[in-house]
């Protein structure tokens, strides 16, 4: 099941849900258990933002990722 604040959102980003639902499910698990695992409701807010940004971006779990340890 998908985290339940990141269904919440998609709904609202039409365009971020579209390409969140063409994953295959086991990737969208993998953006979902990353929002799940957040330690503090600041940090979870956080991974939805980037995990909605990544989709209008059309970026893999793995590029966002990548991307979140560059700007750093």
């Amino acid at each position: 099941q998908l985290d339940t604040d990141l269904v919440n959102c998609l709904s609202d980003e039409k365009e971020a849900a579209a390409a969140f639902y063409k994953m295959l499910r086991s990737h969208q698990n993998y953006y979902s258990k990353w929002i799940e695992s957040a330690k503090t409701d600041i940090t979870k807010s956080k991974r939805i933002a980037a995990t909605i940004a990544a989709m209008l971006n059309n970026m893999t779990y793995a590029e966002l990722l990548r991307s979140m340890r560059i700007d750093k």
